[in-house]
């Protein structure tokens, strides 16, 4: 599963800036710790909500993680070939 959307994810950040990518990353695991806190915020006697709060800061933060993999993994600037002027 995971591979398979980290491949999605590969297609729809090709041609995008790595920084971009990197603060969309910081955006999604900002929101998944957010997400945590107001599941632990819920109380007692809502057991089920913060169950589902947890579940739910599990599944952003996965996505923040297939998200990050590739952003990582392209080539930084200075690593690229200099174009051949010929």
């Amino acid at each position: 599963m995971i591979v398979l959307s980290q491949l999605v994810v590969i297609r729809r950040m090709d041609g995008r800036s790595r920084t971009a990518a990197l603060a969309a990353v910081g955006a999604v695991f900002a929101t998944a710790w957010l997400v945590l806190g107001a599941a632990g915020l819920t109380g007692t006697g809502n057991a089920l909500v913060a169950a589902l709060g947890v579940v739910a800061c599990a599944a952003i933060f996965g996505f923040g993680e297939t998200m990050l993999s590739p952003a990582r993994s392209a080539p930084a600037p200075a690593r690229e070939p200099a174009p051949v002027l010929c």
